[in-house]
């Protein structure tokens, strides 16, 4: 007997969740695959998330469309599973010039900038800070707790009627027609990859022109208990708890190992 549901979603990490539970809302049955890994970009993710990114401090993509969603979406899971996973805190990124703080200073009456911008710093923060030149501390900013927003949610897609098989998705046993796709005795209408760095190895997407990056994470221990923000400018520092901070990260593009390295370590303490 075949077992048919509307989708099949290949990957269970932030896109994986995220698109069953909107499915689900939807009225659609979901069945997803998914072998636990707990290296998978997601689950190790920083979880950041900046209106204001990049060396040159511009705009996130499409920040005006998904930053008010984004804060919705998550706030709705966290009342659903009684959880809370998306922590509302100001970033700060300090100025490298004089210029850059008058662009800044210029921008701030600007409308396309004003729902981002919390406060314009024309003088050092902090005297523990590298910021001579001050710098910006940004609204509708935070963090997700990625590993409890999965563990929570998955849970809860559980409950309601999704189906999770915690085992490889092998690619080759697909079998697919013009409407339709069948996977080991599991039929449904569309299948939906949410596979990360998997997909290299899928004969669908496998031709697509991207490399994998390797990124490694310090926790470090402090006695400055006394930041209560996170810093981000070409290295973010992140308080965790009393005392303690996560920070990084690094982009390697040869070493894809799932070890820490010292090479990683010692730049990040650079940093």
């Amino acid at each position: 007997m075949k077992e048919k549901v509307d989708y099949i979603i290949v990957g269970g990490g932030i896109a994986g969740c995220t698109l069953a539970y909107h499915l689900l809302e939807m009225n659609q049955s979901v069945i997803m695959y998914d072998k636990l890994n707990n290296q998978s970009a997601s689950r190790v993710a920083a979880g950041l998330y900046n209106p204001i990114t990049g060396r040159k401090m511009v705009k996130t993509w499409k920040a005006d469309l998904l930053f008010p969603y984004l804060k919705k979406f998550y706030q709705e899971v966290e009342g659903r599973t009684n959880q809370k996973f998306l922590i509302e805190k100001e970033i700060y990124r300090p100025f490298h010039s004089v210029e850059e703080q008058n662009e800044w200073m210029s921008r701030s009456g600007d409308e396309n900038f004003i729902p981002y911008i919390d406060t314009i710093h024309q003088k050092s923060l902090n005297q523990n800070y590298r910021d001579p030149h001050g710098g910006i501390s940004l609204a509708n900013a935070g963090y997700l707790n990625v590993a409890l927003y999965l563990s929570s949610i998955r849970a809860y897609l559980k409950d309601n009627g999704v189906k999770i098989v915690e085992d490889n998705f092998e690619v080759q046993k697909l079998k697919a027609s013009g409407s339709s796709v069948e996977y080991n005795k599991v039929e449904a209408s569309k299948i939906i990859f949410c596979d990360g760095a998997m997909s290299l190895n899928n004969q669908f997407f496998s031709w697509l022109p991207y490399k994998l990056v390797k990124g490694e994470l310090l926790e470090i221990e402090s006695d400055l208990s006394e930041y209560n923000r996170i810093i981000n400018r070409g290295v973010f520092v992140i308080p965790k708890s009393k005392n303690r901070f996560r920070v990084g990260a690094t982009y390697e593009n040869y070493d894809l190992t799932l070890a820490p390295t010292e090479k990683g370590k010692s730049e990040i303490e650079a940093k």
